[in-house]
């Protein structure tokens, strides 16, 4: 993994983002420690809260979401697709300054199928 440019370090000092949300992070790698982009980012920036899932031994790339807010709840799926690859979803319950915020984190593949779309949307409602 590549350690980005002092640049992009001053860029989101100024932007004070709230929170990022990883697609395609491929988490919990054995060959990085089982650590992956989101706790490097969870470490670097200063961020307090990190929820992620799904890992490439569940075959998917994984999503994650890293917050400057309480996670109140989390739920994860991984949705299977008869044509394509699984897609990851989680679904996250966040306390933003005490207002509950609902927050949906998915990875749908690049080469989906239309059937993929149309079950994984069928899933999601």
């Amino acid at each position: 993994m590549s350690t980005p440019s002092p640049a992009f370090w001053r860029s989101w000092a100024r932007r004070r983002s709230a929170w990022l949300a990883l697609l395609e992070n491929d988490s919990r790698r054995l060959t990085n420690g089982n650590r992956g982009m989101a706790d490097y980012i969870f470490y670097h920036l200063g961020f307090r809260y990190t929820n992620y899932d799904h890992t490439a031994l569940d075959n998917t790339y994984g999503c994650a979401l890293i917050t400057r807010y309480p996670i109140l709840s989390v739920r994860r799926y991984a949705i299977p697709s008869p044509l394509g690859e699984m897609a990851c979803v989680i679904y996250d319950v966040l306390d933003v300054y005490s207002v509950v915020m609902h927050m949906y984190i998915s990875r749908f593949s690049n080469t989906e199928h239309w059937v993929d779309g149309l079950l994984r949307s069928q899933f999601l409602r």
